[in-house]
């Protein structure tokens, strides 16, 4: 009896784990500057801080999820680039 008591409840944990969605990405991840100057830092396992200091900016990202509890700050701060002139 505890023999199958033991493969019901480890046949149980299997198709929990294969019905059960995998779990969602909680933070932006592989991010990648294309074009710009950006930084990307993550001071702490629940937030992300993306500064752009450039007028435009591409950043492309493996996964891009923000789970509950967490947050990601944007920070555009065009006034921090080059002046640009017309001529």
């Amino acid at each position: 009896m505890a023999k199958l008591s033991l493969w019901l409840i480890a046949s149980v944990a299997l198709m929990e784990s294969a019905i059960a969605p995998a779990s969602a990405q909680t933070l932006p991840a592989g991010p990648s500057v294309a074009a710009g100057a950006v930084s990307i830092a993550t001071p702490s396992g629940t937030s992300v801080i993306i500064d752009q200091t450039s007028r435009n900016a591409v950043i492309n990202w493996n996964s891009f999820s923000i789970g509950s509890g967490n947050s990601v700050a944007i920070n555009n701060r065009p006034e921090k680039a080059g002046k640009e002139t017309a001529g």
